[in-house]
Protein backbone atom coordinates (compact mmCIF):
# COMPACT_ATOMS: atom_id res chain seq x y z
CA UNK A 1 0.00 0.00 0.00
CA UNK A 2 2.85 2.40 -0.85
CA UNK A 3 3.82 5.10 -3.13
CA UNK A 4 7.66 5.19 -3.74
CA UNK A 5 9.48 8.39 -3.26
CA UNK A 6 13.26 9.41 -3.16
CA UNK A 7 14.66 10.17 -0.37
CA UNK A 8 15.43 13.69 0.54
CA UNK A 9 17.44 13.27 4.07
CA UNK A 10 20.93 10.99 3.69
CA UNK A 11 22.83 9.99 6.85
CA UNK A 12 25.99 11.70 8.08
CA UNK A 13 26.68 9.70 11.12
CA UNK A 14 26.82 5.57 11.75
CA UNK A 15 25.42 4.81 15.26
CA UNK A 16 25.79 1.35 16.15
CA UNK A 17 23.61 -0.04 18.37
CA UNK A 18 25.64 -2.89 20.66
CA UNK A 19 23.24 -6.24 21.31
CA UNK A 20 24.50 -8.46 24.44
CA UNK A 21 23.12 -11.70 24.12
CA UNK A 22 23.48 -15.15 26.29
CA UNK A 23 22.16 -16.69 22.69
CA UNK A 24 24.86 -16.27 20.36
CA UNK A 25 28.11 -17.61 20.73
CA UNK A 26 29.63 -15.39 17.62
CA UNK A 27 29.73 -11.92 16.35
CA UNK A 28 26.58 -10.76 13.95
CA UNK A 29 26.72 -7.48 12.14
CA UNK A 30 22.95 -6.94 10.43
CA UNK A 31 21.00 -3.60 9.65
CA UNK A 32 16.80 -3.49 10.94
CA UNK A 33 14.84 -0.47 9.77
CA UNK A 34 18.10 1.72 9.17
CA UNK A 35 19.71 0.85 12.53
CA UNK A 36 22.82 -0.81 11.82
CA UNK A 37 23.64 -3.28 15.38
CA UNK A 38 25.91 -5.83 16.34
CA UNK A 39 24.89 -8.94 18.31
CA UNK A 40 27.79 -10.23 20.88
CA UNK A 41 28.02 -12.70 23.00
CA UNK A 42 27.38 -11.12 26.90
CA UNK A 43 31.54 -12.29 27.14
CA UNK A 44 32.67 -10.01 24.41
CA UNK A 45 35.41 -7.16 25.94
CA UNK A 46 34.80 -3.68 24.39
CA UNK A 47 37.87 -4.21 22.45
CA UNK A 48 36.51 -7.25 20.88
CA UNK A 49 33.59 -4.76 19.10
CA UNK A 50 35.96 -2.14 18.36
CA UNK A 51 38.48 -4.45 16.33
CA UNK A 52 34.88 -5.81 14.94
CA UNK A 53 33.83 -2.82 13.82
CA UNK A 54 36.70 -1.41 12.62
CA UNK A 55 37.28 -4.88 10.68
CA UNK A 56 34.12 -4.03 8.96
CA UNK A 57 34.07 -0.43 8.39
CA UNK A 58 33.92 -0.52 4.92
CA UNK A 59 30.73 -3.20 4.89
CA UNK A 60 28.61 -0.95 7.64
CA UNK A 61 29.87 2.17 5.14
CA UNK A 62 28.28 0.35 2.12
CA UNK A 63 25.24 -1.25 3.68
CA UNK A 64 24.25 1.81 5.40
CA UNK A 65 24.65 3.89 1.98
CA UNK A 66 22.94 1.21 -0.04
CA UNK A 67 19.93 1.24 2.59
CA UNK A 68 19.93 5.60 2.29
CA UNK A 69 19.55 5.28 -1.35
CA UNK A 70 16.38 2.91 -1.21
CA UNK A 71 12.84 4.97 -1.42
CA UNK A 72 11.44 5.64 1.66
CA UNK A 73 7.50 5.25 1.93
CA UNK A 74 4.62 7.25 1.51
CA UNK A 75 1.96 6.04 3.79
CA UNK A 76 -1.03 5.06 2.27
CA UNK A 77 -3.90 7.32 2.43
CA UNK A 78 -6.69 4.23 2.92
CA UNK A 79 -9.51 5.46 0.69
CA UNK A 80 -11.25 4.87 -2.30
CA UNK A 81 -8.64 4.53 -5.09
CA UNK A 82 -5.42 3.84 -3.24
CA UNK A 83 -3.09 1.68 -4.74
CA UNK A 84 -1.18 -1.38 -2.90
CA UNK A 85 0.46 -4.60 -4.16
CA UNK A 86 -0.46 -8.44 -3.22
CA UNK A 87 0.97 -11.09 -4.71
CA UNK A 88 2.86 -9.43 -6.89
CA UNK A 89 -0.02 -7.61 -8.77
CA UNK A 90 -1.15 -3.91 -8.52
CA UNK A 91 -4.49 -3.67 -6.65
CA UNK A 92 -6.68 -1.14 -6.44
CA UNK A 93 -9.02 -0.13 -2.91
CA UNK A 94 -12.83 0.16 -3.46
CA UNK A 95 -14.56 2.12 -0.83
CA UNK A 96 -18.10 2.68 -1.34
CA UNK A 97 -21.40 2.16 0.47
CA UNK A 98 -22.67 -0.82 -1.48
CA UNK A 99 -19.94 -2.75 -0.25
CA UNK A 100 -20.87 -3.99 3.13
CA UNK A 101 -19.28 -6.57 5.14
CA UNK A 102 -15.84 -8.17 4.89
CA UNK A 103 -13.48 -6.90 2.14
CA UNK A 104 -13.61 -8.96 -1.06
CA UNK A 105 -11.03 -9.16 -3.61
CA UNK A 106 -12.10 -8.94 -7.35
CA UNK A 107 -9.54 -9.37 -10.06
CA UNK A 108 -7.29 -6.18 -8.90
CA UNK A 109 -9.57 -4.47 -6.71
CA UNK A 110 -10.85 -4.87 -3.41
CA UNK A 111 -14.09 -3.99 -2.23
CA UNK A 112 -15.26 -2.84 1.16
CA UNK A 113 -17.53 -0.55 2.83
CA UNK A 114 -17.27 2.95 4.12
CA UNK A 115 -15.54 4.27 6.78
CA UNK A 116 -12.60 6.68 8.41
CA UNK A 117 -9.10 6.00 7.16
CA UNK A 118 -8.27 4.07 10.21
CA UNK A 119 -11.04 1.80 10.54
CA UNK A 120 -10.50 0.88 6.33
CA UNK A 121 -6.74 0.03 7.50
CA UNK A 122 -7.77 -1.82 10.13
CA UNK A 123 -10.81 -4.40 8.49
CA UNK A 124 -7.70 -4.33 5.52
CA UNK A 125 -4.78 -5.59 7.57
CA UNK A 126 -7.21 -8.35 9.15
CA UNK A 127 -8.22 -9.16 5.75
CA UNK A 128 -5.03 -9.55 4.32
CA UNK A 129 -4.06 -11.69 7.21
CA UNK A 130 -6.39 -14.00 6.75
CA UNK A 131 -6.02 -14.33 3.19
CA UNK A 132 -2.64 -15.25 3.90
CA UNK A 133 -2.86 -17.62 6.26
CA UNK A 134 -5.40 -19.26 3.93
CA UNK A 135 -3.08 -18.82 0.82
CA UNK A 136 -0.25 -19.88 2.62
CA UNK A 137 -2.14 -22.88 4.44
CA UNK A 138 -2.81 -24.34 0.86
CA UNK A 139 0.58 -24.07 -0.37
CA UNK A 140 1.94 -25.77 2.91
CA UNK A 141 0.00 -28.77 2.06
CA UNK A 142 1.01 -28.95 -1.46
CA UNK A 143 4.48 -28.66 -0.91
CA UNK A 144 4.31 -30.69 2.00
CA UNK A 145 2.93 -33.82 0.26
CA UNK A 146 5.49 -33.22 -2.60
CA UNK A 147 8.20 -32.77 -0.32
CA UNK A 148 7.00 -35.71 1.92
CA UNK A 149 7.04 -34.02 4.89
CA UNK A 150 4.46 -33.53 8.04
CA UNK A 151 4.39 -29.94 8.94
CA UNK A 152 2.67 -29.26 12.67
CA UNK A 153 0.84 -26.07 13.09
CA UNK A 154 0.43 -23.10 11.11
CA UNK A 155 0.35 -19.66 11.95
CA UNK A 156 0.96 -16.46 10.97
CA UNK A 157 2.53 -13.30 12.71
CA UNK A 158 3.89 -9.87 11.62
CA UNK A 159 7.84 -9.96 11.95
CA UNK A 160 9.61 -7.00 11.35
CA UNK A 161 13.01 -9.23 10.12
CA UNK A 162 12.22 -12.52 8.64
CA UNK A 163 9.78 -14.46 6.24
CA UNK A 164 9.35 -17.42 8.24
CA UNK A 165 10.40 -19.83 10.68
CA UNK A 166 10.27 -23.63 11.96
CA UNK A 167 10.32 -24.73 15.30
CA UNK A 168 11.90 -28.23 16.30
CA UNK A 169 8.64 -29.53 16.91
CA UNK A 170 7.65 -28.53 13.63
CA UNK A 171 5.10 -25.73 13.62
CA UNK A 172 6.15 -23.34 10.96
CA UNK A 173 4.95 -19.28 11.42
CA UNK A 174 5.28 -17.58 8.28
CA UNK A 175 4.75 -13.52 7.98
CA UNK A 176 1.87 -12.19 6.50
CA UNK A 177 3.72 -9.66 4.21
CA UNK A 178 5.26 -11.86 2.23
CA UNK A 179 2.16 -12.14 0.29
CA UNK A 180 3.04 -8.20 -1.24
CA UNK A 181 5.51 -10.33 -3.18
CA UNK A 182 5.28 -12.20 -6.39
CA UNK A 183 3.67 -15.78 -6.06
CA UNK A 184 6.98 -17.52 -6.96
CA UNK A 185 8.76 -15.87 -3.92
CA UNK A 186 5.58 -16.74 -1.93
CA UNK A 187 6.52 -20.17 -3.11
CA UNK A 188 10.27 -19.99 -1.65
CA UNK A 189 9.42 -18.83 1.71
CA UNK A 190 7.38 -21.80 1.99
CA UNK A 191 9.63 -24.29 0.95
CA UNK A 192 12.44 -22.74 2.67
CA UNK A 193 10.43 -23.73 5.59
CA UNK A 194 9.48 -27.00 5.16
CA UNK A 195 13.12 -27.64 4.21
CA UNK A 196 14.21 -27.47 7.86
CA UNK A 197 11.06 -30.30 8.56
CA UNK A 198 14.58 -32.27 6.76
CA UNK A 199 17.66 -30.21 7.87
CA UNK A 200 17.17 -27.70 10.74
CA UNK A 201 20.21 -25.02 9.57
CA UNK A 202 21.71 -23.88 6.50
CA UNK A 203 24.00 -26.43 5.86
CA UNK A 204 24.43 -27.85 1.72
CA UNK A 205 22.46 -30.39 2.50
CA UNK A 206 19.51 -28.22 3.48
CA UNK A 207 20.03 -25.80 0.46
CA UNK A 208 19.97 -29.19 -2.03
CA UNK A 209 16.53 -30.27 -0.34
CA UNK A 210 15.08 -26.42 -1.05
CA UNK A 211 16.66 -26.51 -5.18
CA UNK A 212 15.58 -30.01 -5.40
CA UNK A 213 11.89 -28.16 -5.55
CA UNK A 214 13.01 -25.27 -6.52
CA UNK A 215 15.88 -25.21 -9.10
CA UNK A 216 15.42 -21.21 -9.60
CA UNK A 217 16.72 -20.91 -5.56
CA UNK A 218 18.93 -18.48 -6.30
CA UNK A 219 16.99 -16.36 -8.22
CA UNK A 220 14.11 -15.99 -5.85
CA UNK A 221 16.70 -15.40 -2.74
CA UNK A 222 18.40 -12.46 -5.07
CA UNK A 223 15.27 -11.10 -5.75
CA UNK A 224 14.13 -11.07 -2.13
CA UNK A 225 17.16 -9.91 -0.78
CA UNK A 226 16.87 -6.92 -3.14
CA UNK A 227 13.34 -6.44 -2.48
CA UNK A 228 12.11 -7.43 1.02
CA UNK A 229 12.42 -3.97 2.41
CA UNK A 230 9.54 -3.00 -0.19
CA UNK A 231 7.26 -5.74 1.35
CA UNK A 232 5.12 -3.87 3.84
CA UNK A 233 1.71 -2.22 4.43
CA UNK A 234 1.83 2.01 5.90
Amino acid sequence: MNQWIRPRVQPNHQNIEIIRTDRKKTASLRLRDGQMQLVVPKRATQGDIDRILAAKANWIRKTLAEDAARPTFEPCAYTDGSTFTWLGRKTTLAVSQEANGWPSLQDDQINLGTGSPNETRTRLLAWAKQEAHNHLRARVQQYSDHMNVRPGPLTVRDYKSRWGSCSADGSIRFNWRIMIAPPDIVDYVVVHELAHLREMNHSPRFWAHVKAVLPDLDQHRQWLKQNGYRLRFD
